[in-house]
Parts: structure tokens; C-alpha cells; sequence
């Protein structure tokens, strides 16, 4: 989204932030094995976690996205506007599926968040919002869910 030329502001430099140690990421880890479940609930929960764990990534994209160009909109060759407009392309599934709803989460979620989102501790808090929002979700919803673009 950046043109190479002299007339754009280099992009901001953030310093390091240290993210706390004891702040849980299961977004992060491996799917558990969900072995105690009758197997249509193992699937359904096992694919819950997945799309839940990309889910994350999308909106804390989204939400880095958006601040990003609304705090040095001089650095960038599209204007906010231009920028909401591609995110929202991008995250338009228009299936008819669930994926429609996770898209409205992972647009709102950024759009909201923004401001939080150029710092690790925003983003962990982004993530953990789409996290927490999508797991509580009925997890027969991720059935046969295509979440290949996510």
C-alpha cells in the first residue's frame, strides 16, 4: 500500500513493548486433542479453534491496518477512507455462511480498536476480544466452515 517516493513520511517507529509473561495466548497454542467429546463435537471443536486462532490474526490486522493509516496518513498512498474500503472487501465473505458474521466481528472489532493497536499489550488485547467472542460462538457453526482465506 506504500508508493516509493520522497513525498511519503517514513512510517513510524515504535519502541519494543515488553509483553507481560503471565498473559494467556491459547490462540497460540495447538488445538487440544477435545478426545472426551463424541467425534462431531471433537471436529466442530477442533475447527472452532482454528478459524478462532486465525480470527485473531485478522482482526488485530485489521485493527494495526486502520491505526496505522490513521495515525500517519501522509506515510501511506490511500487515504483512510480508501483503506476502510479495501479491509472491507477483503473481509466480505458474503456466503451466507458464518463466515459473514466473523468477517462483521473482525471489521467491528478493528474499527473499535484501533487506537490500542500499535502497542503489544493493544494487540494481545485485540486478539484476545476476537478470541473470546468467536470461542463463545456455538462451535456447531464451525462446521464444514471454509476458513481457507482467513
Amino acid at each position: 500500500m506504500r508508493r516509493i517516493n520522497k513525498t511519503l513520511e517514513p512510517i513510524e517507529k515504535h519502541e519494543a513493548h515488553n509483553l507481560p509473561t503471565d498473559l494467556e495466548q491459547p490462540w497460540t497454542d495447538s488445538p487440544p486433542s477435545f478426545a472426551h467429546l463424541p467425534e462431531n463435537e471433537r471436529e466442530a471443536k477442533r475447527s472452532q479453534w482454528v478459524i478462532c486462532s486465525n480470527m485473531t490474526t485478522d482482526a488485530t490486522l485489521v485493527a494495526e491496518t486502520i491505526g496505522s493509516v490513521k495515525r500517519q496518513p501522509k506515510a501511506f498512498a490511500v487515504t483512510d477512507e480508501q483503506n476502510q474500503q479495501q479491509l472491507r472487501s477483503l473481509y466480505s465473505a458474503s456466503h451466507g455462511t458464518f463466515l459473514d458474521q466473523i468477517d462483521n466481528k473482525i471489521m467491528e472489532i478493528g474499527l473499535k480498536q484501533w487506537q490500542q493497536a500499535h502497542t503489544t499489550l493493544g494487540t494481545h488485547n485485540v486478539a484476545k476480544m476476537a478470541w473470546e467472542w468467536c470461542q463463545a460462538q456455538p462451535s456447531i457453526q464451525f462446521v464444514n466452515l471454509d476458513d481457507s482465506r482467513l
